[in-house]
C-alpha cells in the first residue's frame, strides 16, 4: 500500500486571506505535497478550459496532481465537456479526475451508463483515470457493474451519508478504489481534520486495512477547511500515519 498525500486548492478558498492561485500551489508544493485541482479560483473559473492549460501546466510543473471535476447546476456533463476537462487533464499530467455523481448523471432515475462507458474509455485512452466519489453510494453500487472500467474515491466524511457504514460503502467499492479524499466530520459538518472528528478510530483501522489487502496505490487527498491549509494537512498526514503503523 502507498498513499500519495496531496492538498485539495478547496482548501484555500474559505479563507479571507486566501493568497493568489500561483502563492497556494507554491506553498502546497513547499510542504512536499501533491495538488488536486479546482476549475475555479475565488473569482477566476474556467481553469480547466483549453486557454488555461498551459498556465496550469506551469504552475503543477513536477508535481503529483488530480483535478475535481467541474459541476455542472442541475445537470450531468455533456460528452463535449467530459471530453474538454480529459484533454486538459492529460495536458497538465493530472493522473486522475475525481467527479461526483451529480456530473456523471449516474444518479439520475434513467442513467445513460452508456456515455458513462464512453467517457471511461476516452480517458483510458488519455492516461487519465475517471474516479466518482461516494455520496450516493446506492447509486455508485449500481453502475459499478455496468461501467467495468470506472473506479471510485472514497471521500472519508461521506461514508455515513444516507445513513450508511464504513463496512457497506468498502463493500460496494470493493477494489475499485484507486483515490481518496481525507477528512473527519462532525455531527452535522465535515471536512474536519482526520482525527479529530467522530468518524470512530475502528473504522478507520477497517478503512486503510481494507487498502493494504487491496493494495492500494493512489493520492490521499486532503480537503478541509477548519484551519489553515498548511497546518491540516501536515496534522491530517501524521494521523493517517500513525493509524497505517498500527495495521
Amino acid at each position: 500500500m502507498h498513499i500519495d498525500f496531496r492538498m485539495s486548492l478547496w482548501n484555500y478558498i474559505h479563507y479571507a486571506n486566501c493568497p493568489p492561485l500561483e502563492g497556494a500551489i507554491a506553498e502546497i508544493r513547499a510542504l512536499g505535497f501533491g495538488a488536486e485541482l479546482w476549475d475555479q479560483w475565488r473569482n477566476e473559473t474556467g481553469l480547466f478550459s483549453p486557454a488555461q492549460r498551459d498556465r496550469m501546466k506551469a504552475l503543477v510543473e513536477d508535481m503529483n496532481v488530480s483535478m475535481h471535476t467541474i459541476m455542472p447546476r442541475g445537470r450531468a456533463m455533456t460528452w463535449e465537456e467530459n471530453v474538454e476537462q480529459i484533454d486538459t487533464a492529460a495536458y497538465v499530467g493530472a493522473d486522475t479526475i475525481v467527479a461526483h455523481v451529480c456530473s456523471t448523471g449516474v444518479g439520475e432515475s434513467d442513467p445513460d451508463y452508456g456515455l458513462m462507458r464512453d467517457v471511461v474509455n476516452y480517458a483510458e485512452d488519455k492516461g487519465v483515470t475517471l474516479a466518482i466519489e461516494n455520496g450516493d453510494a446506492h447509486a455508485i453500487g449500481r453502475a459499478l457493474p455496468e461501467v467495468p472500467n470506472l473506479k471510485t474515491c472514497l471521500d472519508t466524511g461521506h461514508v455515513y451519508n444516507d445513513g450508511f457504514t464504513m463496512p457497506e460503502v468498502l463493500g460496494i467499492m470493493g477494489d475499485r478504489i484507486v483515490h481518496l479524499h481525507l477528512q473527519d466530520r462532525l455531527p452535522h459538518f465535515d471536512h474536519y481534520i482526520p482525527g479529530t472528528g467522530i468518524i470512530p478510530g475502528g473504522d478507520w483501522k477497517l478503512l486503510f486495512t481494507h487498502l493494504k489487502r487491496i493494495d492500494f496505490t493512489g493520492a490521499g487527498v486532503f480537503e478541509l477547511r477548519p484551519r489553515r491549509p498548511d497546518v491540516s494537512a501536515k496534522e491530517g498526514r501524521s494521523f493517517v500515519e500513525s493509524m497505517i503503523e498500527r495495521i
